[in-house]
């Protein structure tokens, strides 16, 4: 439920910073967020992005106050450490070295690729207040030839992408992005690595350099980190709805069946489960990603395979509980089994409110990667509605379509209580609530095709929040409705 790129405006008061950073190319053959991965398998990659992955405490190289920021600056790993340089979303990690290859500098970030995807590397958080026309330019090393895309993430979360770069192989590249004036200010730097043939390998940074040109040097301030997840899919206009600082729970007892929590008018019900039978109905509900039995995850960066036991119904609940518990599905053996249930062939609606009474594990972000969404016969072409998915222990909410994924995560606290998750999704739009409150509305790239409707517990430490087994999404009911 992530998309691979996020486009957002950014606010830059001129920075000029030059970043040299070598990437080494994968030598054997092989992006964030769930909408990727799927491509082969009706499975995703986004962002989701996304969104992205996502948690998120972003590190950085502070500046002290009141310091300057001279141009040109050079980022390396001279002292063989990464220096606060991450993986921002995809499957890869990172390890520094001081021996290097020729024509390389005093040290090296190795980017390990660690499977299907396109995994971005993100640089420290930039101190915030620097002016000036900013070219950012990488330097990377690939074995191979592999292609690359610079971006640069703003403080609102949204990645503007530069022009993608195949890299000569067993030379180094040089990577430029000209950063674009920023309404809300640049938060860092990062280039993304094209890997969804799943190549494994090692791709090398040495070097991320900052040049102003002639802009003179200032005086900056350091900007707090915040835990806010990137989105990593192009993002369309929306228009958010202002949050308050909290949204406070939803009471134990659910909304009457006739219309959707916090939204008045003449609503039908067209599909209802209250979850009292003690069984699961499977007249409405499959187990299983699009398969039957025990079958892999939704994602490639997913920890867990689907397992039919870990979905039960008791007191009026239905339950997915993810376990430590060693699992093959998909040829692959992961050290996590959970549940998923869907209405692929049984239940699809187009337009209509769909909600949710969901109980979300986790002490001050959600632990996990949950999620409750619908998703079309035919993805990308025809849309996934993400109602609620935990990334980076956030609540967050996104529309994916062929040309992105926009969405963002409301402010609030979402565990240990029961909340309740809705999307209205009309013709030309889609307006999400959180507890019975708008928070926010998309109103680009909408699709029109039936999508059935999916509730996951997934594990994932790329995108999900701290991964905590055994846990449970308990879900009271889940409800759509027509006009």
């Amino acid at each position: 439920m992530i998309a691979r790129r996020i486009l957002l405006p950014l606010s830059l008061f001129g920075l000029a910073l030059s970043v040299c950073v070598p990437l080494l190319g994968s030598t054997s053959s092989a992006a964030v967020v769930r909408s990727q991965s799927r491509a082969a398998s009706h499975q995703r990659t986004t962002a989701r992005l996304t969104h992205r992955a996502k948690g998120h405490r972003h590190g950085s190289r502070r500046v002290r106050h009141g310091s300057a920021l001279r141009l040109p600056r050079t980022f390396n790993f001279a002292d063989g450490s990464t220096g606060a340089w991450r993986v921002d979303y995809g499957p890869a990690h990172l390890t520094t070295r001081r021996a290097s290859i020729a024509g390389s500098r005093s040290g090296v970030l190795d980017v390990h690729l660690t499977g299907s995807g396109n995994p971005g590397i993100r640089s420290p958080e930039l101190p915030a207040g620097v002016t000036g026309a900013t070219t950012a330019t990488f330097r990377a090393y690939s074995a191979t030839g592999i292609v690359v895309d610079p971006y640069a993430m703003d403080r609102n979360w949204s990645a503007h992408w530069g022009a993608a770069q195949r890299l000569t192989p067993r030379s180094w590249n040089t990577i430029t992005l000209p950063v674009p004036v920023l309404s809300s200010g640049l938060r860092y730097l990062g280039l993304e690595i094209e890997n969804g043939a799943g190549k494994r390998g090692t791709v090398l940074l040495d070097s991320l350099t900052l040049n102003a040109g002639n802009a003179p040097a200032v005086a900056v301030t350091t900007a707090p980190a915040t835990t806010a997840p990137p989105a990593h899919t192009p993002v369309p206009a929306q228009t958010p709805v202002p949050a308050s600082s909290s949204v406070p729970a939803s009471s134990s007892v659910a909304n009457a069946p006739g219309s959707p929590l916090g939204v008045g008018g003449n609503w039908n019900v067209k599909f209802d489960d209250e979850f009292h039978s003690g069984t699961l109905d499977t007249s409405k509900w499959s187990t299983g990603w699009l398969a039957s039995g025990i079958t892999p995850p939704v994602n490639s960066g997913e920890a867990e395979c689907y397992d039919p036991s870990q979905v039960s119904t008791a007191n009026g609940e239905l339950d997915l509980t993810v376990v430590p518990k060693t699992e093959s599905c998909g040829g692959t053996t992961r050290p996590y089994a959970s549940g998923i249930v869907n209405t692929n062939g049984k239940f699809q609606y187009t337009y209509g409110f769909a909600e949710a009474r969901i109980w979300l594990d986790g002490g001050s972000s959600i632990s996990d990667w949950p999620a409750f969404w619908a998703d079309g016969q035919q993805w990308p072409a025809d849309g996934e509605l993400d109602v609620l998915e935990g990334l980076s222990g956030q609540a967050c909410y996104h529309f994916h379509d062929p040309s992105g994924g926009p969405g963002s995560c409301p402010s609030g606290a979402f565990t240990g209580g029961w909340h309740t998750f809705g999307a209205d999704w009309e013709p030309g739009s889609v307006t999400y609530y959180y507890d019975g409150r708008a928070v926010g509305t998309i109103r680009s790239g909408i699709t029109s095709a039936p999508m059935y409707l999916i509730l996951n517990l997934a594990v994932s430490s790329a995108y999900g929040g701290p991964t905590v087994a055994p846990a449970t999404m308990r879900v009271a009911y889940v409800r759509v409705w027509q006009h």
